[in-house]
Formats: C-alpha cells, structure tokens, sequence
C-alpha cells in the first residue's frame, strides 16, 4: 500500500468510502462541486450498486445540497464588498496586478450590466459569432447522439429479426444446443 501512487490511493479511498458508507458515500462524493463523483460513480458502475442506492443519494446530493452549497459560494465571494477588496488585492500583485486592476473592474462592471441590466433600461444583446457556433456545435452533437441512438436500436432489431430467420434449432442428444445456419453450416452453443 506504501508503494502505491497518489492516485491510486484516491481511487482506494474512494471505493472504501463507497463500500462501507453506501448511500451516505455517494451523497457526500455527489454534493461536492469536483470530479470527484466521475470517480465515485465508475466505483459504482464496477461494485455494481443497486440503482435504488445510487439514484436517490446522487438526487439529493447534486440538486439539493450541491446547489445550494455553489449558491451560498457565488452569493458571499461575488459581493460588491468582496469584489472591491479582490480588486485592491490584485493591485498588489508584483508586475501584472497594477495593470490587471482597471480592465477586471471594467469587466466585473460589465458583467453586472448584462446579468442585472442597466438602470436606463434592459440591454439588447445581439448573438456574438462564438455563441452561435457553439450553439450550433451543441445541436450537431444531439443531433449526431439521437441518430446514434436510434441507429444502434435499429441495428439490434435487425441482429434479432435476422437471428430468428438464419437460425433454425436442432434437436441435439446432449445438453449443448445446436443451430442449423441456413448456408448449412452447424453452429453449437454450451
């Protein structure tokens, strides 16, 4: 165990964390705002824990506390006070901070604008080149996932009608059974 690797200790870890606490593992790993839940949800998938165990704890976990956890984090650190003080921070960073100070405000400012809207009226926002590829990028990928959906039930309704048609049983003497393909060959299955 000495020998072993950061990482491979994490991932021991994490599978004792799963093994031994269950549901109360998986909403802990569920609830924190990391990669850490890609990882407790493999071990999952390979302890094979029941769907009734996982479900509920990732449920809770991510649309219950995990969310109000990121909520509270936003709300406290992006506070005009704490913003004000970040910025007088970053004005003490040796040879970036002092130039870096203006164009933050500026861009803090103006992500307050667009988030709240102005206080002469609401903004109108003319789609930006980047946002319309990425929103086209974002439809292809669904798109290119429900024709693979749909190209993969159609490949195994195909596998099973054609199972039914080129196969035909033959009786067999002992337990293994044997197909008659219709090119005349045998196949046996134990």
């Amino acid at each position: 165990p000495s020998t072993l690797s950061r990482t491979d200790r994490f991932k021991r870890w994490i599978q004792n964390l799963v093994q031994s606490a269950g549901f109360l593992g998986i909403l802990l790993c569920a609830s924190v705002p990391n990669p850490l839940f890609d990882l407790a949800g493999i071990t999952c998938g390979y302890m094979l824990i029941p769907f009734t165990t996982f479900f509920p704890a990732v449920l809770l976990g991510k649309a219950v506390f995990k969310v109000h956890l990121q909520m509270i984090v936003v709300v406290v650190l992006f506070t005009a006070d704490h913003l004000k003080l970040f910025t007088h921070w970053l004005g003490n960073v040796p040879l970036i901070g002092h130039p870096l100070q203006g164009p933050f405000s500026e861009y803090m400012e103006q992500q307050k604008i667009t988030l709240h809207g102005s206080t002469a009226g609401d903004i109108k926002h003319s789609p930006t080149v980047i946002g319309v590829i990425f929103n086209v990028f974002v439809g292809l990928m669904l798109l290119f996932f429900l024709l693979s959906i749909i190209n993969g039930m159609a490949q195994q309704k195909f596998r099973d009608i054609n199972k039914t048609r080129y196969y035909k049983k033959l009786p067999s003497e002992d337990s293994e059974l044997v197909y008659s393909c219709s090119e005349g060959t045998n196949i046996s299955i134990n």
